[in-house]
């Protein structure tokens, strides 16, 4: 393509069209947009400063507000075998080692979105078999939650003496934990309002329920939904056989490129509605396949 022929390109950072200059670095084209080369660099940097960071600072003891500041630039990253100690001064005696473990606990979750007590969550590991009750009328549909052979260890160890706690954590990065235990009467409503989007759901429980989050109402919301979208564990052969079951809509080709497979398909009725009128039209969707 000419530099200089002034066409904007689409970032696939962004999403938005941009001058074609803005996707030059050193005479080729890039993917993405210099704004988004940018931001992600000085993402990137931030990570790493919060790494040295961290290694500077185990020499010595530090503040706790530091630690979790420090952590929390570090979320969307493995954690490989930190240990910070950290000053716990602050606290009025007598310290209660549980009140600073749970404290310590509850901010990582705070900090990179991942819950400890004092393994993951989701560690596999540690998945114990379920058992139902004896009582068939206190069954319960819940669908279990993702685990992972994440080596997620939190270890804590105390000193009343020396006012400070060792952190030791260990932790490879995962989908994020999502706490998927609501109530039925909320699943009921979310089963019966499919049609619309999760924000849209959850700004309507909003006023109902102030121990809902919108992960939660996400999660449930693609989890019942499931059966209209989901039509093959392939991703490519269910989005095919969601196309096919329309009449006005048509595959045209497929296409597989790097490792990645592109669908491309018309939709008959847009096409005729507006024909030459349409210059060009926008779909933003995500796949859930």
């Amino acid at each position: 393509m000419d530099p200089q022929s002034g066409v904007d390109n689409t970032c696939t950072g962004c999403g938005q069209p941009r001058p074609i200059e803005s996707f030059l670095k050193n005479g080729k084209v890039q993917k993405t947009c210099l704004s988004c080369r940018d931001k992600k660099n000085r993402q990137n940097a931030q990570k790493r400063a919060a790494v040295d960071a961290l290694a500077n600072a185990s020499i010595n003891r530090i503040m706790m507000q530091d630690f979790f500041r420090i952590l929390k630039a570090m979320k969307g990253q493995t954690i490989e075998d930190l240990k910070q100690i950290v000053d716990i001064s602050g606290y009025t005696a007598p310290i209660d080692p549980k009140e600073v473990a749970s404290y310590i606990s509850d901010n990582i979750l705070t900090a990179i979105n991942f819950k400890f007590k004092y393994h993951c969550a989701q560690l596999l590991d540690r998945q114990k078999k379920s058992k139902k009750h004896e009582d068939p009328t206190k069954h319960r549909d819940r669908l279990p939650m993702q685990r992972f052979h994440c080596r997620g260890w939190l270890t804590l160890t105390i000193d009343l003496q020396k006012f400070q706690v060792t952190i030791e954590l260990t932790h490879e990065y995962h989908a994020e934990y999502v706490d998927v235990r609501v109530m039925n009467e909320i699943k009921e409503y979310i089963q019966t309002n499919l049609q619309q989007m999760p924000r849209n759901i959850w700004e309507n429980l909003g006023t109902r329920s102030v121990n809902i989050t919108e992960k939660q109402i996400y999660y449930w919301w693609m989890t019942l939904s499931q059966h209209i979208w989901k039509k093959d564990e392939n991703q490519i052969q269910s989005a095919i056989k969601i196309i096919e079951q329309y009449d006005n809509i048509e595959i045209l080709l497929t296409v597989e490129d790097s490792g990645v497979t592109m669908i491309s398909f018309g939709v008959k009725e847009i096409i005729n509605r507006l024909g030459v009128n349409a210059v060009e039209i926008g779909v933003d969707a995500t796949c859930m396949c």
